[in-house]
C-alpha cells in the first residue's frame, strides 16, 4: 500500500527533495527485491540533480543498491550510470574496499545497455584483481567477468587470475552452476583462454554438479565456451548428450541453447546421439524456425553437417522458410547453411535461390571463409551455370581479399569451383597470387 502512494507524482517529488541517498537507496532496493518493475521513482532518480547528489553524497554501498535496483527493475538510468562511471565515482567505489558493491554496480552497467570503461578499467587493475579473486565469493567474480564481457570490452589480468589454479578451485566448489558458467563464458566472450578451468569443469564430479543442478543455458554456455576456446569437455558432452538431459535441454531451452550446445558438440569433434536425433524432430525444428535467430538456425544446421548427420526434418523447415531466414542472416549464417546444405547432399533450389539472391549484400560485407563456402556450396549443389552473375560477384570479391587468410582446405575448394565453371562454359579470372595459390 505505502508502495503505492509513493508513485504518485507529488508524493515522488517530495521524497526525492527531502530524501537522502540511504532513503532513495533502501526504498528502491526494496521495491526490486519484492520484484516490482520501473516505477515512477526511478525515472526521479535517474535525473541529473538526484544523480549528482546520490553519486556525490551517498556511500559506496547506496550507489550500488541503486544501480542493482533499477537494473532488476528494468530500468535504464542513462544518467545515473554516467554519473556513477566518473573517475572520481569510481575510485569511491574501489576504495570503499567491499567487492559486492563493485560486483553489483558494473552487474547492473551492463544488464541496463550502458557503458562503464572508467570502472571496468580499474577493476583490472592488479591491486583491484588480486583483491577480487582472494577476498571476493564466486558470485562476485563471476558478475563482474559476466559484465564487463557483455559490454564488449576486455580484463585481461582478471581472466588470467581466473584462471589460476586456487581460484579456479574455489570456483566451481563455491561457486554454483550459473557462477561456473557465467565465468568461462566471459572469459571466452573476451578470447582469453581459460585451460585450468576448462580441464576442472570437465571434471566428474563438476560436471555432474552443472548438468544435475544447472539450468539449460548454464550448460549450453559452459560448452560454447570451452568450444569456442578450441578445448574439449568430452565428460561434459556425453552427459550433455543423455536423454534426460536432453529432454530439458529442448522443454527448459530456447532455440540458442540447443543450437549452442550442439555447435559445441561439433566443435569439440564429439558424437551426439540423443541431441542430434531431437535436434530433427518436427516440434523443435518448427521452434527453432519460428523462433530462433539465423545464426540459431545456421549453427545448427552446421554442426549437423560437421557430424554427418543427416536431418530431413531440419532441411524441410529451413526450406519453407529459407527466404526470410537466408535475407535476416549475416555472412556467416548464410554462408553456413549453404555450406551444409550442400554437404549433406540438400540441394534444394528453393534454399540456394535464397542465397543466391543475397550475393551482392554478402561480397560486401563478408569475410573470405564466407564468401568461399558459398562458391563452394554452388559449385557441389550444380548451381553455378544458372546463377553465373552471382558467382562472378562473388568470385570477383574473394580474388581481392587477402590471401594469407586462406588455408589449404579452403584453396582445394577454391580451385574446385574453377574447374566446375571451366566445365560448364564459365570463365572465372584469378588473380595472379591466387591463381597460383590454386596451383600449388
Amino acid at each position: 500500500m505505502w508502495f503505492e502512494v509513493l508513485e504518485g507524482e507529488s508524493v515522488v517529488q517530495k521524497f526525492v527533495r527531502e530524501g537522502n541517498p540511504q532513503a532513495f537507496s533502501n526504498t528502491i532496493w526494496a521495491r526490486a527485491t519484492l520484484g516490482l518493475k520501473g516505477t515512477a521513482l526511478a525515472s526521479a532518480i535517474d535525473t541529473k540533480e538526484v544523480a549528482e547528489y546520490l553519486v556525490r553524497e551517498g556511500k559506496p554501498q547506496e550507489i550500488s543498491n541503486t544501480m542493482w535496483a533499477m537494473a532488476k527493475m528494468g530500468v535504464e538510468a542513462r544518467i545515473l550510470a554516467s554519473a556513477v562511471d566518473r573517475e572520481e565515482v569510481v575510485e569511491k567505489l574501489v576504495q570503499d574496499g567491499r567487492l559486492q558493491n563493485i560486483a553489483n554496480t558494473i552487474w547492473a552497467m551492463a544488464t541496463m545497455g550502458a557503458e562503464a570503461r572508467n570502472l571496468a578499467s580499474v577493476i583490472d587493475r592488479k591491486d583491484v584483481v588480486h583483491k577480487l579473486v582472494h577476498q571476493g565469493n564466486p558470485q562476485d567474480i563471476s558478475n563482474t567477468m559476466w559484465a564487463v564481457a557483455t559490454m564488449g570490452l576486455e580484463a585481461r589480468n582478471l581472466a588470467s587470475a581466473i584462471d589460476r589454479k586456487e581460484v579456479v578451485q574455489k570456483i566451481v566448489l563455491q561457486g554454483n552452476p550459473q557462477d561456473i558458467a557465467n565465468t568461462i563464458w566471459a572469459v571466452a566472450t573476451m578470447g582469453a583462454e581459460a585451460r585450468n578451468l576448462a580441464s576442472v569443469i570437465d571434471r566428474k564430479d563438476v560436471v555432474h554438479k552443472l548438468v544435475h543442478q544447472g539450468n539449460p543455458q548454464d550448460i549450453s554456455n559452459t560448452m560454447w565456451a570451452v568450444a569456442t576456446m578450441g578445448l574439449e569437455a568430452r565428460n561434459l558432452a556425453s552427459a550433455a548428450d543423455r536423454e534426460d538431459v536432453v529432454q530439458r535441454l529442448v522443454k527448459e531451452g530456447c532455440p540458442q541453447t540447443l543450437a549452442n550446445a550442439i555447435w559445441a558438440m561439433a566443435t569439440m569433434g564429439v558424437e551426439s546421439r540423443n541431441l542430434t536425433i531431437v535436434v530433427d524432430r518436427k516440434d523443435v525444428v518448427q521452434k527453432l524456425v519460428q523462433e530462433g535467430t539465423p545464426q540459431n538456425v545456421s549453427n545448427t544446421i552446421w554442426a549437423m553437417s560437421a557430424m554427418k548427420v543427416e536431418c530431413p526434418g531440419l532441411v524441410n523447415g529451413i526450406k519453407g522458410d529459407a527466404e526470410r531466414i537466408i535475407k535476416n542472416g549475416n555472412s556467416q549464417a548464410v554462408s553456413n547453411i549453404a555450406y551444409a546444405f550442400a554437404d549433406l547432399g540438400y540441394y534444394e533450389k528453393r534454399v540456394f535461390d535464397a542465397v543466391v539472391g543475397q550475393a551482392e549484400r554478402i561480397a560486401k560485407g563478408g569475410n573470405e571463409q564466407s564468401l568461399n563456402n558459398i562458391l563452394w556450396s554452388l559449385a557441389v549443389a550444380g548451381r553455378m551455370k544458372e546463377n553465373e552473375r552471382a558467382v562472378e560477384v562473388l568470385w570477383k570479391e574473394v580474388n581481392r581479399m587477402d590471401v594469407d587468410r586462406l588455408g589449404e582446405k579452403d584453396w582445394t575448394e577454391l580451385k574446385l569451383v574453377s574447374l566446375f565453371a571451366g566445365s560448364e562454359g564459365m570463365e572465372l579470372e584469378a588473380g595472379e597470387v591466387h591463381q597460383r595459390k590454386m596451383d600449388e
